[in-house]
């Protein structure tokens, strides 16, 4: 439709020029003001028209917004079977993997983060998805034109969630004065505790300290909770 006004446009600033096209030839006898209000009225049905498509792109972004909201108020939870096979996939798109874990680490963790809840939402921080990403961090590892929707995609998520921690365990690596002395378990305490606190303020503020005061209580908490849940035998984790 726009592409038609566009055209009876161009053919009025002809008709300005030499006449009236009529088909393939111009009559130049043509009333001169009929012409100009022709080209008025066409003019405003094109603006009536972008005016139109204007409010049905924000009509649909409206809608998408409150499918999400309803989305995130109801809850999309995964199958341990679903669970692997999008921690796959994700793996296979990155190809990153924090050394320090195997997969019953990775999935408990996510396991505290949202309860395999696609659509788990932190109503203060904005973090979001199986792997609870903040925006900011989305953002910081994705070019993402429509991140809203995207953060939540159960593939992506996860393959940001793989990509942090891979880059949590390296930097973990390179600034913490004696990593390569500690016990695997306390290297998995500290990665967990920078993936939920942030890796800056746990080298900055609590300078490694996991029970630094410097650390809000859930923070301090973290890793105890999952690495608990690890070792706990009667917690079945089904891996493939």
């Amino acid at each position: 439709m726009i592409k038609e006004l566009k055209k009876a446009l161009l053919i009025g600033g002809l008709v300005l020029a030499e006449g009236t096209y009529t088909g393939g030839n111009f009559n130049s006898n043509s009333n001169e003001k009929d012409i100009l209000e022709n080209i008025k009225k066409t003019s405003e049905t094109y603006e009536s028209s972008k005016d139109i498509l204007e409010n049905i792109k924000k009509t649909s972004e409206t809608y998408e917004s409150s499918r999400l909201e309803e989305k995130i108020s109801e809850g999309f939870y995964l199958t341990p079977d679903s669970l692997n096979k999008c921690i796959k996939q994700a793996y296979s798109e990155v190809q990153k993997w924090p050394k320090e874990f195997d997969k019953r680490l990775y999935r408990l963790m996510l396991k505290q983060e949202s309860e395999y809840n696609v659509y788990a939402k932190n109503k203060f921080s904005g973090a979001s998805g199986l792997g609870q990403i903040m925006p900011s961090t989305y953002k910081g590892y994705r070019d993402s034109t429509n991140m809203e929707e995207e953060i939540f995609h159960p593939v992506k998520n996860l393959g940001v969630s793989l990509e942090v921690l891979a880059d949590i365990s390296i930097f973990c690596k390179k600034y913490h004065p004696d990593w390569e002395n500690l016990t695997l378990e306390n290297k998995r305490k500290i990665i967990l505790t920078c993936y939920n606190a942030g890796p800056g303020k746990v080298r900055d503020k609590a300078k490694w300290d996991l029970q630094s005061k410097k650390l809000n209580k859930e923070q301090r908490e973290y890793a105890d909770i999952i690495l608990e849940t690890y070792h706990n035998p009667k917690i079945q984790v089904k891996l493939d």
